[in-house]
């Protein structure tokens, strides 16, 4: 061997050396590639190869707490009061390797990246070369298979034939069309459908379960039928990305930025536009999947402060882009088409889900809706030019769960038929954004809404704390009519309306109501006090407000109040 490479020439050595590197990078690239397809065959039942590699290129390692983030005021507050961790490296470095067979809850709101953490998880465990020991399976709860599935990944080619080897990994538990009715006995069904594997983590937004903040953070689960009669639950949240978290987001994927003499340089200019509106709404982007779609949000020239303003224009920025693709000047045709077509496919998705489908829409379904609307779109628009994205199924889903729940947001705001109204049941990211809609609009062109402080007396409504809509039970509002007042089912627990059409007075401090009345010859009278900047006491006529299907049905008492006779007098 010395004699053959001491009679080569130096070039000679130098091309030898090269076809070596070469031979060994394609070797290297081929393990890769099979290792790649044999990850991607494991979980391309529920997710396509490009969307694997999509919540692959643009992931920033998930962070965990243990306690809910969304009991702070606001999302950034959470990490300042927790405790974070890598989620990935909890479960790689330490989760995995424990013998206690432990059932794990990864809690999220919307568009927080629980799917994104789940399957980079499922990647980076198949990527050790040692040190694996178990197999891993990735199953889809919003798939109308997925007991299947976990029966079937149960099997093992070794000696083990329940699951036992396997770490099993559960996306989309609020998705499930089973758990829709009660998802005590469908999470109890889940459990003993993998007692026996390995590990179980599922993944479901935080308040798809009721009173989840009052609930301890590791727990034991009751099952039916069970000797041992329980599971022990372990409890994570997934945190809003930190300042830090979003810089690195940013540097990822739009290049750095340098600082010279007290002023920042930015090698790619998008990234310093995309920071304003990181400054200005940096709330709503601690969220990732807004962060992701930020791009969109530079043409829009808005300033964003709500949730629903910044789903609105990332819809509407999403159609106009496509529009521009349309040909012959077509484009405000396509913008107005599409904007229709996604709220029917919406409504047949939502009607679809409450019948125990799943969220989606069968491709042969959407044609055949657009046909019967006359809407003037082609097969390609319908797909690949819409919000929609094909399942390995062939069905169509919303590419993320909260762009359905904004659309629903937007129908319910905007009609007053009670048949038509949206249960928002498990759309909790929906109601969210409903409610915004519909408090912009009872607070705007000389609306205003009081709520019940304590008995008769009533303080303005603070619409910035939303969470506490909930024990809302009485409002008193001034400015609205008999039509408007259905607006009110922001309050989920009310039982009391009082409203007075076409009264407004600036700055309203209290509202207090009499608790003496009489009765005239136009029927029962009342004293309201109004306190402010200028106090002022009107008699009233409170006259209650019958007939009303949907106030009756929710056994909510409305009285309409109007100036009396004796107080114009």
């Amino acid at each position: 061997m010395k004699n053959i490479i001491s009679n080569l020439s130096v070039n000679e050595i130098a091309s030898f050396i090269g076809i070596l590197s070469a031979l060994f990078l394609v070797i290297r690239y081929l393990k890769i590639r099979s290792k790649n397809n044999k990850n991607h065959k494991d979980i391309s039942d529920f997710i396509t190869e490009e969307k694997v590699k999509h919540y692959k290129s643009k992931f920033v390692r998930t962070q965990c707490v243990d306690r809910p983030p969304d009991i702070e005021d606001e999302p950034k507050e959470s990490y300042e009061h927790a405790n974070r961790q890598d989620l990935i490296q909890f479960f790689i470095k330490q989760a995995f390797t424990s013998s206690s067979k432990k059932i794990y809850l990864i809690l999220g709101g919307a568009g927080m990246g629980k799917t994104t953490f789940l399957v980079n998880l499922f990647l980076e465990y198949n990527s050790k070369r040692i040190g694996k020991g178990y197999r891993i399976k990735f199953v889809s709860l919003s798939n109308p298979h997925s007991d299947e599935y976990i029966e079937k990944y149960k099997k093992d080619d070794s000696q083990y034939k329940d699951g036992s080897n396997t770490i099993l990994l559960l996306d989309a538990f609020d998705e499930d069309p089973n758990a829709l009715e009660n998802y005590d006995a469908r999470l109890s069904q889940i459990i003993l459908l993998t007692k026996n594997y390995r590990k179980v983590i599922i993944t479901s937004r935080t308040h798809f379960f009721p009173e989840e903040s009052k609930e301890k953070f590791s727990s034991r689960f009751p099952i039916d039928g069970e000797k041992d009669g329980y599971r022990t639950f372990i409890k994570k949240y997934i945190a809003p990305f930190s300042d830090e978290e979003i810089t690195k987001y940013l540097r990822k994927n739009y290049g750095y930025k340098v600082r010279i003499l007290d002023k920042y340089f930015y090698i790619n200019p998008k990234r310093e536009k995309i920071e304003k509106i990181v400054n200005i709404a940096t709330n709503l982007v601690v969220r990732p999947m807004l962060l992701e779609q930020i791009e969109l949000l530079l043409e829009s020239n808005q300033i964003f402060s709500k949730e629903h303003q910044v789903y609105s224009a990332l819809i509407d920025e999403w159609i106009k882009r496509e529009s521009k693709k349309q040909p012959n000047n077509t484009s405000d045709d396509f913008f107005s088409e599409m904007k229709e077509f996604l709220e029917i496919a919406a409504i047949h998705i939502y009607k679809n889900f409450y019948s125990h489908k799943g969220l989606f829409i069968d491709l042969d379904l959407l044609e055949s809706l657009a046909m019967q609307k006359e809407i003037n779109l082609n097969k390609i628009d319908l797909t690949a030019r819409s919000l929609l994205n094909r399942n390995p199924n062939g069905q169509y889903k919303f590419s993320h769960k909260s762009i359905l729940e904004a659309i629903l947001a937007k129908i319910d705001a905007g009609t007053f038929d009670t048949s038509k109204f949206i249960d928002f049941e498990t759309f909790d990211f929906g109601l969210l954004i409903r409610n915004q809609m519909l408090v912009e609009k009872l607070t705007t062109n000389n609306k205003q809404i009081f709520v019940e402080s304590s008995r008769n007396s009533f303080q303005p409504l603070n619409i910035q704390k939303q969470n506490l809509f909930d024990k809302v039970t009485c409002v008193f509002a001034t400015g609205v009519n008999e039509i408007e007042i259905r607006k009110f089912r922001i309050f989920k627990n009310l039982k009391t309306i009082y409203y007075f059409p076409g009264f407004y007075q600036d700055n309203i401090g209290v509202i207090k109501i009499s608790n003496h009345s009489s009765v005239g010859p136009q029927g029962l009278t009342k004293k309201i006090y109004f306190y402010g900047t200028n106090n002022r006491t009107l008699v009233t006529m409170i006259i209650p407000f019958k007939d009303e299907p949907y106030f009756n049905k929710n056994k909510i008492i409305v009285y309409k109040v109007t100036k009396s006779k004796q107080d114009e007098n």
